[in-house]
């Protein structure tokens, strides 16, 4: 709007105002935020973030240091056209406090550097630098020269965790698939044993591009659909969804007759069950709120009794279930929301009852009158293509 400075690190003071830019020739376009590409981490499929390698050059400024560790980043980077680096002096930093893992046009890897100085290639395998810390708080492109070729990326892992909940850091995602599984509980790779170190040649990094949004009314939101029985293999070790950034979409219900009415289908969230023209068909929330076509908005329990919406299980709804049908599942978490709301507050504020503005404070435990809730009949809910 006011003048191109080309790199971010200084501000529009200075600027010279006869060379200014017209701001009637500005195009401003309001569209929905949605996340167009992710990438797969072990069970986590998170953001990413592209880069051309000139743009990611101006974003982190190395001289300026204006965001070289990706403090402003909610995703894991991918930065194209990595063998632009040849072209840098080898003590320019490419990144700053993460992980950096260098992949070929097929995404096979050829070398990872961490915050901790461990690296590996084809060659050595697995090493730690001089055995200090300092080699891997700034990631220098000598590192990566070696082994740079027409074609190459960069996936980059932040030490922040933006968007992420609380304890949990884009770095250890990444390591976590490239480096070694983490126990639980440990708070970084600093101390990994490299002997048994995971074999990079082994791993396979999928890059997915978002084609399409679920619409839940006025709401677009991302999802991951799954396979009934995929889904029920996932949610033996992430139930509530906690590696998901949007909401779940399950086909294939018509094999839930082969499951225990003791099956958990979800945890922590909000489930909904809709026939093939997406018409909804039941609902239940992690308050214990449902609705049914016969009997609308009940309450399951005394009140503040939530213990039947704590875990959702096949009984709640597998009599219901025709074929053609899906469950649309929201989870307590926020990985990729920019609100501060968690997915069932956002699903639940277009089903249930809108909070308005309290919805990045409370949730909709406190929803106390259900004789003005929402009527899901009246609620559009479809799979929208993105152009």
């Amino acid at each position: 709007l006011i003048y191109d400075l080309g790199v971010n690190t200084t501000d529009h003071r200075g600027v010279d105002l006869t060379q200014a830019i017209d701001p009637t020739t500005v195009n401003l376009v309001i569209q929905e935020q949605v996340t167009t590409k992710s990438i797969s981490l072990g069970t986590n499929d998170l953001p990413l973030i592209v880069f051309s390698f000139d743009k990611w050059l101006n974003y982190i400024d190395p001289a300026g240091s204006n965001d070289i560790g990706a403090a402003n980043i909610a995703g894991i980077i991918m930065v194209e056209g990595a063998n632009g680096i040849a072209a840098l002096d080898d003590t320019a930093k490419v990144f700053s406090g993460g992980y950096s893992v260098l992949v070929d046009s097929e995404m096979n890897i050829k070398y990872i550097v961490d915050r901790w100085g461990h690296e590996w290639n084809a060659t050595d395998g697995w090493t730690t630098n001089s055995g200090t810390l300092t080699f891997g708080l700034n990631h220098l492109a000598s590192y990566f020269k070696p082994y740079l070729a027409e074609g190459d990326m960069l996936i980059l892992g932040s030490q922040y965790a933006k968007d992420l909940p609380e304890g949990t850091y884009y770095r250890n995602f990444l390591g976590n698939a490239v480096i070694k599984e983490l126990v639980s509980g440990a708070a970084s790779h600093r101390y990994i044993d490299i002997t048994t170190a995971i074999d990079p040649t082994t791993v396979v990094l999928t890059i997915k591009e978002t084609t399409s949004v679920l619409r839940v009314g006025t709401a677009l939101i991302d999802y991951k659909e799954f396979d009934l029985d995929n889904w029920m293999l996932y949610a033996e070790s992430d139930p509530g969804a906690d590696g998901i950034s949007g909401l779940v979409y399950v086909t294939g219900l018509e094999k839930i007759s082969s499951y225990d009415n003791a099956a958990r289908i979800f945890s922590g969230g909000t489930v909904v069950l809709l026939d093939s023209n997406m018409a909804v068909k039941y609902v239940v929330d992690r308050w214990s709120n449902v609705w049914t076509q016969a009997e609308g908005w009940t309450k399951i329990g005394a009140a503040g009794d939530w213990s039947y919406g704590t875990n959702v299980y096949a009984s709640y709804f597998n009599t219901l279930v025709e074929e053609g049908d899906v469950l649309v599942m929201a989870s307590q978490y926020s990985r990729g929301l920019t609100t501060g709301a968690q997915y069932r507050d956002v699903l639940d504020n277009q089903i249930l009852f809108d909070l308005g503005a309290d919805i990045i404070t409370l949730d909709h435990r406190g929803v106390t009158d259900l004789t003005t809730a929402i009527d899901p009949t009246t609620v559009i809910i479809n799979v929208v293509a993105l152009n």
